[in-house]
């Protein structure tokens, strides 16, 4: 068993190292306990939409976040945010699910996606501004 601490911002960086941000994705940051960052259409005239996630549980090999609503444009009704945002399920990464205001990655995929094979998450807890990935034999 292994304890893994990573603060926000080592998390960003390890993403961004690895290219696991998606191209349509900008101005990555953190604040506090949410990751803040804009999603590009890809519309002409269409200004990038803000959006904020935090995480909210780890059970079961998934975590779930929370696309904070607050984050988005008020002027968007929740239905059409979810309309916009679902859009772009068929270009997450396949060990992720959309369903507004939650995102769910399966971490075993996560891994297996990336080659990490022998590893086994077996819990995810976020307090303050870090992660502590506890880890076991797989």
């Amino acid at each position: 068993m292994a304890k893994m601490i990573f603060t926000l911002d080592e998390v960003k960086e390890i993403l961004l190292s690895n290219n696991q941000i998606p191209h349509y994705i900008s101005d990555f940051r953190t604040e506090g306990q949410t990751v803040s960052f804009k999603i590009d259409m890809g519309i002409p005239f269409i200004p990038p939409i803000p959006v904020a996630i935090k995480y909210v549980s780890y059970q079961s090999n998934i975590i779930t976040l929370e696309i904070v609503r607050d984050s988005i444009n008020g002027k968007l009704a929740d239905k059409v945010v979810s309309r916009v945002i679902s859009k772009f399920q068929n270009k997450m990464p396949t060990y992720t699910k959309l369903d507004y205001p939650n995102i769910y990655v399966d971490v075993k995929s996560l891994l297996t996606n990336n080659s990490i094979m022998g590893v086994k998450v077996e819990d995810v807890v976020f307090e303050g501004n870090s992660f502590t990935v506890t880890t076991c034999n797989a």
